[in-house]
């Protein structure tokens, strides 16, 4: 298989397979627990992106800063 030829469908293979595995998560489990799902999974995305880049570190230490200059 040509792999460049792949790379142009790139998008709408990685789409594709996405909504199929939605599709068959809403008929297996039902519309409310698959939203659920989605959420914890953009919920755990967020917490580890900002844990990835240290963004949680600098805002304690920004808060840490605002408190220390009221003293």
């Amino acid at each position: 298989m040509n792999l460049e030829r792949i790379k142009n469908y790139k998008y709408r293979l990685i789409f594709s397979l996405i909504f199929l595995m939605l599709g068959i998560l809403i008929l297996t489990i039902g519309f409310w627990r698959t939203l659920f799902l989605i959420i914890m999974f953009l919920i755990g995305y967020i917490i580890g992106n900002i844990i990835d880049k240290n963004l949680l570190f600098l805002f304690i230490e920004k808060i840490k800063e605002i408190f220390m200059i009221g003293r």
